[in-house]
């Protein structure tokens, strides 16, 4: 045994410190040695009146949000720190019961290091307007209103509630089942939409994008990733822009619109479609569906184009 500073006790303080660094090696998390970390649950009851619009704003955590058969808002959070409890006492959970309903992570500096992760239910008359956090997930199911979900670091994900914006960095975007139309943006994350009964954009880098029984696509873009995508209907000019990845379209044969595709590295398959062609190549096809009208503009690189008829 090594000897540091004559003292066997630092050599097995030493030795202890190394084995838990080697038996963690593979990602398991080991509270602090000495005494750091602290866990602390906030639960708050806020009665509402119908129609209640609510807003959220959290840091560095995920924000969960369900309906439920109840008359009150019901709030249940997590702090947690790897420093000591004293750090906890910095961060607040603060509701302001008036209309809007405003739930908000307060913090007493930028530099404290604590997390809070909410889960919060609430009647299915209250209208979720907006939802923001850092470094965290927002996570809707059920929920009524125009809701716009904002994060960074963090996946986005709404089934069966009411959602108009889904912004998001490094992270995924899941919405199925909403109403009225919906713009989703990530970096570095997939986007798929299913089920939106209004009008769509989804713009992200470096992922895939799916969008499945949309009322009609507005803008769809991404970058070394693969398109795929129905089109039911068209307001005005259209892009479906990628590169490195393959556009599969499934689109309304009865639509009017003009059709103009381009690739380079790949081929163009348009299957069963009624398109009058006006132009076409090896890597270029330019026509029209019906009386023809706005464009859809359908771009890629080193990937093929496949156009099919939508059921």
């Amino acid at each position: 045994m090594t000897i540091l500073n004559g003292k066997p006790e630092a050599a097995a303080i030493l030795l202890l410190v190394l084995t838990t660094a080697l038996v963690c090696s593979s990602g398991c998390t080991v509270p602090p040695l000495f005494g750091g970390g602290a866990t602390e649950e906030v639960n708050l009851t806020v009665p509402v009146t119908p129609g209640t619009a609510l807003f959220v704003q959290n840091r560095n955590g995920d924000v969960h949000l369900t309906t439920g058969n109840m008359s009150a808002v019901s709030i249940s959070a997590v702090k947690q720190t790897p420093l000591a409890q004293e750090e906890l006492s910095l961060v607040e959970i603060i509701v302001r019961e008036e209309e809007p309903l405003r739930v908000e992570t307060v913090r007493a500096r930028d530099t404290v290091q604590v997390s809070v992760d909410e889960r919060i239910r609430i009647p299915a008359s209250v209208a979720v307007d907006t939802v923001s956090t850092t470094n965290g997930d927002i996570v809707l199911a059920g929920t009524g209103g125009d809701a716009r979900l904002i994060t960074s670091n963090g996946n986005i994900t709404a089934t069966g509630a009411g959602v108009v914006l889904a912004r998001t960095s490094n992270g995924q975007v899941a919405v199925t089942d909403t109403t009225g139309d919906l713009a989703a943006t990530s970096t570095n994350g997939g986007i798929t939409l299913r089920n939106v009964t209004g009008y769509v954009s989804a713009v992200t880098s470096n992922a895939e994008i799916a969008i499945q029984n949309p009322g009609g696509i507005d803008t769809i873009r991404s970058t070394n990733a693969r398109i795929s995508a129905d089109i039911p209907a068209i307001r005005d000019n259209v892009s479906v822009t990628t590169s490195n990845g393959d556009i599969r379209l499934k689109i309304a044969p009865d639509l009017n619109a003009t059709i103009v595709a381009g690739t380079s590295g790949g081929r163009i398959v348009a299957t069963d479609l009624p398109i009058t062609v006006e132009e076409t190549g090896e890597t270029t096809l330019q026509g029209r569906l019906g009386s023809g009208g706005a464009t859809i503009t359908i771009l890629t690189s080193n990937g093929d184009i496949v156009l099919s008829p939508l059921p």
